[in-house]
């Protein structure tokens, strides 16, 4: 990872992230983000699931499959690879 950039970006709050949950294909960078669109007991159930849709991850390794990354507070930055 660039230092300083981060891969994905919260679709709640904004702020650029390195880990955090996928939802139904919008990220979320932490729980107080997470709880604004699934309660404990609708995210328990959907993670249950054995889903690629719902889960916690990171994102700390850039795979150079995107040419975007995002500051810390959201905006993007687009990487020139040469």
């Amino acid at each position: 990872m660039i230092q300083g950039l981060f891969a994905r970006k919260c679709g709640k709050c904004g702020r650029g992230m390195r880990e955090g949950y996928l939802a139904d294909y919008e990220y979320y960078c932490s729980d107080a983000c997470l709880r604004i669109d699934f309660t404990d007991e609708e995210w328990a159930e959907l993670a249950s699931d054995e889903s690629d849709d719902f889960y916690y991850t990171d994102w700390s390794d850039w795979d150079d499959s995107t040419d975007e990354l995002y500051t810390a507070d959201g905006r993007v930055v687009t990487v020139m690879l040469s």
